[in-house]
């Protein structure tokens, strides 16, 4: 059976995919693309991976220092509290991210802090204030009693920081130009997955790997044993069979595109009872089974991902 992993931020516009959803039946449970990856791949389970450190690695350096995936995020205000709407990882064009990292560093890189590009993504590199536990942003919404900031001896430090970025990204010019062109602004910088690199880190899956993420991609230069098929368009059938999918849509509209027209392209050739599919938004998790006795139903007309999109 070929599962198909779709980490999604809004509904996706596919008339082949939303058949499969009312043809299957659906089960909702909580987990994040990064939970997901981590449990299917590295065989761990915890509230807090060390991603950043994953995401930092180089085979030919390895960096040992603690590093925290530093996202940029709008959150918008709901009476008395903050409510997470967007994460901007892998989502902003090459000079935006440098424009940012830049800004970061220049009011608040120290002996202690440092922020870094890597691929698409900035990490702070920290050398001390590391006493301390948070949650993904896409985690924050359900955390109970809006109790989501970082948690630890070193919160403190956090709560800070983060404070002081927002204010410095309140009138920033990054922010300027994105209202100019219409786009949602970058008003928290949101800390996550910190942890120093894992010695014993090691593949625990055995199946063939489909995939566009840049996770995963450094996951096989730690383990090689990973049997990683690194997306590009033109797989023949035979090359990706039996392989599990782990596509990250939660990018710009033309590599989003691109994948969602290989996705339907996969599953039109292939017999639907081998497939499974989950669809990742936030920390909901949505997984669609096929259901022969749909087939016999006449199709409901709701659109089941802007429904998913809408209840959470």
């Amino acid at each position: 059976m070929n599962t198909i992993h779709l980490a999604i931020d809004e509904p996706i516009n596919s008339t082949l995919l939303e058949q499969f959803l009312h043809k299957s039946n659906i089960e909702k449970k909580i987990s994040t693309f990064e939970e997901i990856i981590a449990k299917n791949l590295l065989n761990i389970e915890t509230n807090d991976l060390p991603i950043a450190s994953i995401l930092a690695f180089e085979k030919l350096n390895p960096d040992k220092s603690f590093f925290f995936k530093a996202s940029p995020c709008f959150f918008s205000l709901q009476r008395d509290f903050y409510r997470f709407e967007k994460n901007f990882d892998n989502q902003l064009d090459s000079n935006t991210l440098l424009d940012l990292c830049n800004l970061l560093n220049k009011n608040f890189s120290s002996d202690s802090i440092n922020f870094i590009i890597k691929d698409k993504f900035i990490l702070l590199k920290a050398n001390s204030h590391t006493a301390v536990g948070s949650f993904f942003p896409e985690q924050l919404n359900s955390i109970p009693d809006k109790n989501f900031l970082p948690y630890g001896k070193d919160a403190m430090f956090w709560h800070r920081l983060i404070n002081e970025i927002q204010m410095c990204l309140y009138n920033a010019d990054i922010n300027r130009i994105r209202q100019q062109q219409k786009l949602f602004p970058i008003n928290t910088i949101w800390f996550s997955g910190g942890g120093q690199f894992p010695e014993n880190i090691k593949i625990h899956s055995n199946k063939k790997i489909l995939s566009n993420s840049y996770l995963i991609n450094q996951m096989y230069l730690i383990d090689s044993s990973l049997k990683l098929i690194v997306f590009d368009n033109n797989h023949s059938d035979e090359s990706i069979m039996n392989a599990d999918i782990y596509f990250d849509l939660r990018t710009n509209k033309v590599d989003q595109k691109i994948l969602i027209t290989f996705i339907e392209k996969f599953i039109s050739r292939k017999k639907i009872k081998n497939l499974q599919l989950k669809i990742i938004l936030g920390d909901y998790l949505l997984i669609a089974k096929p259901d022969w006795f749909s087939f016999l139903k006449i199709n409901r007309h709701k659109r089941i991902f802007d429904e998913f999109v809408g209840n959470n």
